[in-house]
Formats: C-alpha cells, sequence, structure tokens
C-alpha cells in the first residue's frame, strides 16, 4: 500500500513487490474464503474496482512514482481464466482511476495530454458498444448496469438539487439515469418512484440497483446534513415512457396550437395528437430525457 505520512510525504510502491488478492463469500454460508493471489509482480496499484461478472479493472502505475501520472495504465483481469487485457494502448492516453467496470466495459478518469475528462475504455475483446457522448452530467461515482450479454444498458448516478418549497430554497438529492434503448442513449432523466424522490434535507449516501423484467428494484440510503442515517428505501423503477406537457399556446386566429413535450421517462415515445376525434402523429420517437417542439394544425 502507499500512504501519506504526517509530513506530507509519499511512501511509494516498490516496484515490483505488489499484487492483487482476491477472498470470495459463501452465498450459503456467509464466510469468506481464503485469500489467494490473482495477480503478482505489479507496480503500484493506484486504484482498482471489481465487478459481479468476473472481471477485475486496476490502474497500474508503471514507475512506481505517484508523482508523476502520465505513465498510468488501465488494465482488466478476467479471474475466471487469469487473462489481462491492456485497455489503456493508445500513446498519449493515460487512465488516473476507475469509475466503473463491467464484463466488457471499464469507465475511467483520463488524462489525455492536454486535458482531464471521463471516458469509457472497451475491453479489446468486447468490439463495438454504444456509449453515451456526453457524460459530464455524471459524478465520480455512477453504477453500470449491463444486460445478460455484457451491453451496457443504464448508467446510475447520485445528483445533487435545489428547487422551491413554501417560498424556501432546499436541497437534497435524487438519482439520475441514463438509458440505452437498442439504438441510441437517452439523455438523464430522474429516477422517481412513490418512496425515491429528492427529499428536504436529506441526501443519498448509498444506493444500489438490479435490472430484471423491464424494471429496476433500487435500494437507496438517506443521511441528513450532518450525515447521520434517516432511512432505506426499496422500491421499483418501471422502465417505461413518462411525457409532460411543459408548454403549450393556442392561436385562435391561425386556429393552431404550439406544444412542447418532455420524455421523463426510460424508455422512447411516439408523440400523438387528438383534434376533433382524430389520431395525428407528432413524432414516432421522442427519446428518453429528450424534449420535442411540435405544431398542431387544428384546421
Amino acid at each position: 500500500y502507499n500512504y501519506v505520512d504526517e509530513s506530507g510525504n509519499i511512501h511509494i510502491f516498490k516496484t515490483t513487490a505488489n499484487s492483487i488478492w482476491m477472498s470470495q463469500m459463501d452465498s450459503v454460508s456467509g464466510k469468506w474464503s481464503d485469500p489467494v493471489c490473482v495477480k503478482s509482480g505489479l507496480s503500484a496499484i493506484v486504484d482498482l474496482s471489481v465487478t459481479e461478472s468476473g472481471y477485475i479493472a486496476y490502474v497500474v502505475d508503471e514507475n512506481g512514482n505517484l508523482a508523476d501520472v502520465d505513465d498510468r495504465m488501465l488494465y482488466t483481469l478476467n479471474v475466471k481464466n487469469g487473462n489481462t487485457l491492456i485497455v489503456t494502448e493508445e500513446d498519449g492516453e493515460y487512465v488516473t482511476s476507475v469509475v466503473s467496470v463491467g464484463k466488457n466495459v471499464v469507465y475511467g478518469n483520463v488524462i489525455d495530454g492536454t486535458s482531464a475528462l471521463t471516458g469509457l475504455k472497451l475491453d479489446k475483446s468486447a468490439g463495438t458498444i454504444s456509449l453515451p457522448k456526453d457524460i459530464s452530467d455524471i459524478s465520480d461515482e455512477f453504477l453500470l448496469i449491463e444486460d445478460q450479454n455484457g451491453t451496457p444498458t443504464t448508467i446510475i448516478y447520485i445528483k445533487n438539487i435545489t428547487w422551491e418549497e413554501n417560498g424556501d430554497t432546499v436541497s437534497g438529492s435524487e438519482l439520475y439515469g441514463m438509458f440505452f434503448d437498442g439504438e441510441n442513449w437517452g439523455s438523464p432523466v430522474a429516477i422517481r418512484t412513490s418512496s425515491i424522490y429528492a427529499h428536504k434535507d436529506q441526501y443519498i449516501s448509498s444506493y444500489s440497483a438490479v435490472l430484471s423484467n423491464n424494471q429496476l428494484l433500487i435500494n437507496v440510503s438517506y443521511v441528513d446534513k450532518c450525515g447521520a442515517p434517516v432511512s432505506t428505501v426499496t422500491d421499483y423503477y418501471q422502465l417505461s415512457s413518462g411525457c409532460s406537457l411543459d408548454y403549450y399556446e393556442t392561436s385562435y386566429v391561425n386556429r393552431s396550437v404550439d406544444i412542447t413535450i418532455t420524455n421523463n421517462g426510460a424508455v422512447p415515445t411516439g408523440i400523438y395528437a387528438v383534434v376533433n376525434g382524430n389520431k395525428i402523429l407528432l413524432t414516432t420517437r421522442l427519446a428518453s430525457g429528450s424534449t420535442g417542439k411540435y405544431f398542431v394544425d387544428l384546421s
């Protein structure tokens, strides 16, 4: 391990003295197995993350000097067969930490030589996988959910927000998500249920989610401003569309209506208007988290 002493001095890993060990819990007895070494002979391991699918993602500072970051590389280790893959192998591409890891993809904080950004690196055996192009709204910690084929389908993260309540500005936090519909990633939407939503002066300390039968089973723990536990709730979030009418303006002279609609749900939907009993198609597809503006001719 490495640490900073009271004088601020960084104690560096030895060049080849580091290894990764693993212990597994028996689901029946609840007991942990004896630790086993799954990777040895490593330089400084600066970050590590593990997934239930049997992969470990870890960042190695190749020269063991934590004072520089331009030699840090991201690896994935398949603990079932021992295979190791270098995820970052392009010149000038360096990873400082692992954010989230899945079966076929790894998100990491990347420095490309010019600017820091949050990016996604693929396990090179995974092929092409569709990923969000803009994840600037996401914090450093988020949950990546995959389907049974290892394809990313959902990203969940915590967002601190403020709102007006009884004339006062109050704050809290709630879960946000981005959803892949098979063709494209939607924009961020708030994940709200009857029990999971933003509470005044309450903040999400931890959460988990499991995808099953077109819904998410979500567990959320809340704390107060001082970090004291408040409550833990579990609820289902349906992966469906949920539209809101944000704006409309009727022109009686032109016999028309301008409307603005937002899809606050997790899946895309078609939008129709019904005029004098006639169904008029406004769009075949309004993506998750997207807002559309439409003109309806009443004549």
